[in-house]
């Protein structure tokens, strides 16, 4: 699914966790597609990967290989409970993101 910039990534990864459910509740597969999510919040399927097994291990031909130091992973680690921090709050006392960062920094 392509996230519009706008929009909350949580609010996106729950809505295609209900549709995912919805087809598998009903019986359906669930296909892998890229699916663009329109204004009104419907998701609609932009194109699909079909059953092309190595589509998954095609490397985007225009980025260059991602190489990460063992210091930069370590740090992000170390960082990671902060945006669990940071989602919980979001999440639990619907606090709006800017406020929300605000709280986690002044915190942790």
């Amino acid at each position: 699914m392509r996230i519009d910039a706008n929009t909350s990534l949580c609010v996106d990864v729950d809505k295609e966790i209900k549709r995912q459910t919805k087809l598998l509740n009903e019986g359906k597969e669930v296909e892998p597609v890229t699916l663009n999510l329109e204004e009104t919040g419907q998701a609609i399927v932009a194109s699909s990967k079909g059953d092309d097994l190595d589509y998954r291990f095609t490397s985007e031909p225009n980025l260059p290989l991602l190489q990460l130091e063992v210091a930069w992973i370590k740090e992000a680690e170390s960082k990671l409970n902060n945006s669990l921090e940071f989602e919980y709050y979001v999440r639990h006392y619907r606090m709006q993101p800017s406020d929300t960062i605000e709280l986690v920094v002044r915190l942790f």
